[in-house]
């Protein structure tokens, strides 16, 4: 992602650094804290929905859903009723509201507890996050399961009520929707969509060509509705719904008119906690992507989840049915990454479980189709969105591998296939690697004409390419792209990973540019290296050798350049006068490769150095600002540190940050360290699977 120095520094109150004020809590009890946005239903780029966190946030039950931006209303509500009495669970408008007293999240779920009278409601959200099985990872659908408990002991009589608008199928509300209600005896599940379609758009960071989907298992307390508006009133007034639809079709929402796709329950009367009401939610399109293949044509591909069900509506279907066990697989997955993450800190456990719906959400899984149109399930290729619309954005997937490299390494190399196929096929005009897909997500065609970051994103790849070969013990990306893979190394980063000079990388459009800078030569020294081992992968020895010699002496060239005069830290670029200084995160690609190729005396002094640098919500990116970090860099600077203290005193700030409740946009990476406010335009973005970064070491060393 490039932007404009000036733009972004010049602009800071304008790009959203709120300004540090005193925090007012939430009036209820937070588990493990309550952080700057609350993810809701997180499961793709457009369907991805959050509550308002941050200072004096409100409750879910005073305030409608939105999209990623914040400002995009994802109409959603939940009512219930209690003895005749009606109560909001979710939503910004009906019956009082229910009160608030509890909320956690989890790796892939946000629990909420509210009461209404004397009845308590547990209301959760959960994004199933399921990596090693393609099928369901690629299905973009969510659950909201609610329970009911008397409080007082005796019986009340429950009944709950839910809808979604329109508004999750369009970025104009003026444009016509069209709809229907497909029952049968396992569910009722409503559909949404635009009429027409427009494929392949996005407005205001809504696709244009998705259908939305509301369903619930049918039985016999179940009653559903489509209406112009009606439907909520006709619940609060007597608990039910008319089993009926109206055909008469309006524009996504004009004039605040929004239809509504209703569906209640009676749960009858209610002492113990209830079985679960388990409503889901999907935004499924057809095709999703629109690509180039392998043979230089255009391509259109399916999400992945297409090659088991003949249509969205079986697709719902099973994913409702499918409930109790995916309510489980949820749960062991939170028990097994969270258990994980503990044995490094309950801090780290914490940022794990916040970045990982929101890391997973901008990936989409493909399937392609052999030559006689059936589903070829071995072409696998998935497909990162940047949040505004950069498709598979290098320097973006970089910060976000390790989460792939953890969970499942055929993502990781699902990733990397489609960046590599285009390049080698000779559609990229340069000898370095390509920065993107292009700028029009979904449409992932390729730019040869866009940012270019040569050393950045050559060594990126390099590195990655090794790290999945290694995390997955498949080496099949190295060999069949081994040429592609050699020429960046070959005939671009031999001769300009010690010359950056003032080359464009990630970091220049956050801080500005810089000559020699220190951190991007050091990528570029261990993306050489990264190509001895591609070379050793594929047991071409004498390449192997070549390259680990060059990257040996351009390590110690590094070294006798990259110290400030007293020698006690690392400098900003070379040459630089002791009072620069660098958050060393490139350290890190070294500690997950396992290659000793930097001395254990650059770590030691970049640990001591960094001990002086913390401020209160960690250490600046470098000396351009004083005050400007990365949540990414910093856990790749932590995971990279053999001094214990200060890896979690980086964890730990880091965590604060998150925690603060100064901002309102979801775990936004790009922050301030002195006052702990984030940046607006940087949230929501898969680059938060770098807090992965420990618990991937494991997975590539050797």
């Amino acid at each position: 992602m490039v932007l404009n120095f000036l733009f972004l520094f010049g602009a800071a109150q304008a790009l959203g650094w709120a300004s540090a004020q005193a925090v007012v809590g939430p009036a209820w009890t937070a588990s493990p804290f309550h952080p700057h946005a609350v993810p809701l239903a997180i499961r793709s780029p457009y369907l991805n929905s959050w509550a308002q966190g941050g200072n004096g946030s409100a409750p879910i039950s005073t305030q409608w859903p939105t999209l990623w931006d914040m400002t995009n209303v994802l109409g959603w509500t939940v009512f219930v009723r209690v003895d005749g009495t009606a109560y909001r669970i979710l939503g910004g408008d009906g019956p009082q509201a229910a009160n608030q007293t509890a909320f956690s999240f989890s790796a892939t779920q946000s629990k909420f507890v509210h009461t209404a009278g004397t009845v308590m409601f547990t209301t959760t959200f959960i994004s199933p996050i399921e990596p090693t099985n393609l099928v369901l990872q690629s299905l973009p659908a969510v659950y909201l399961a609610i329970t009911a408990q008397s409080t007082d002991g005796n019986p009340h009589s429950v009944q709950v009520y839910s809808d979604i608008t329109a508004e999750w199928i369009s970025g104009d509300d003026t444009l016509l929707a069209q709809w229907d209600t497909n029952t049968s005896s396992s569910s009722v599940i409503h559909s949404v969509h635009l009429d027409p379609t427009k494929p392949f758009t996005v407005l205001n960071h809504h696709i244009q060509d998705a259908t939305a989907y509301y369903g619930i298992m049918n039985g016999s307390a179940v009653t559903w509705q489509t209406s112009n508006g009606s439907a909520r009133n006709q619940f609060l007034a007597s608990g039910l719904l008319p089993n009926t639809k109206d055909t008469n079709f309006q524009p996504v929402g004009l004039n605040g008119n929004f239809p509504l796709f209703s569906i209640s329950t009676d749960l009858g009367m209610v002492t113990a906690s209830s079985s679960p009401v388990v409503f889901a939610l999907g935004l499924i399109r057809d095709p999703a992507i629109r690509t180039t293949s392998a043979a230089g044509q255009s391509e259109e591909r399916s999400l992945y989840f297409w090659s088991e069900f003949p249509s969205a509506f079986d697709a719902m279907d099973h994913f409702i049915s499918d409930y109790p066990r995916a309510a489980s697989a949820a749960n062991a997955f939170d028990s097994s990454i969270r258990n994980a993450a503990v044995a490094v800190s309950s801090d780290y456990a914490d940022l794990v479980d916040l970045a990982t719906r929101q890391a997973f959400a901008m990936v989409e899984i493909t399937v392609g189709k052999d030559d006689e149109g059936n589903w070829n399930t071995t072409d696998v290729q998935a497909f990162m969105n940047d949040v505004t619309g950069g498709a598979s954005v290098v320097d973006v997937m970089f910060p976000a591998f390790p989460l792939f490299l953890q969970t499942n390494p055929v993502i990781a190399g699902a990733l990397l296939k489609p960046l590599l196929q285009w390049q080698q096929g000779g559609s990229y005009p340069h000898p370095w690697a390509a920065h993107d897909l292009g700028a029009q997500y979904p449409t992932v065609t390729g730019d040869t004409n866009g940012t270019v970051m040569p050393i950045e994103e050559s060594a990126n790849m390099l590195i990655m390419t090794l790290a999945q070969a290694r995390a997955s013990g498949d080496a099949t990306l190295i060999s069949n792209f081994y040429g592609i893979l050699d020429q960046w190394a070959d005939q671009y980063l031999v001769s300009n990973a010690m010359n950056p000079g003032d080359q464009n990388f990630t970091d220049t459009a956050l801080t500005g540019p810089v000559v020699n800078d220190t951190n991007l030569a050091l990528k570029g020294i261990l993306g050489i290296q990264a190509m001895a081992g591609i070379a050793s992968a594929v047991n071409n020895t004498d390449a192997a050798n070549k390259y680990s010699g060059i990257a040996s002496t351009l390590m110690n060239q590094w070294q006798s350049l990259a110290f400030s005069q007293d020698g006690s830290h690392l400098v900003l670029g070379f040459g630089n006068n002791t009072s620069s200084l660098i958050l060393p995160y490139n350290l890190y690609v070294d500690k997950l490769l396992g290659f000793n190729l930097i001395p254990q005396i650059v770590y030691d002094k970049a640990a001591a150095f960094l001990k002086t640098q913390t401020q209160t919500y960690g250490v600046a990116l470098d000396s351009r600002s004083s005050n400007a970090s990365k949540t990414d860099w910093a856990l790749f600077t932590a995971a990279a540190l053999t001094d214990t203290d200060a890896r979690n005193t980086l964890i730990s700030s880091v965590r604060k940050y998150a925690a603060n409740q100064l901002a309102h946009v979801p775990f936004s990476d790009f922050y301030d360290v002195s006052r702990g406010t984030g940046t607006v335009g940087f949230q929501a973005r898969a680059v938060q699977g770098a807090m992965y970064s420990i618990l991937a070491l494991q997975y590539t060393i050797s």
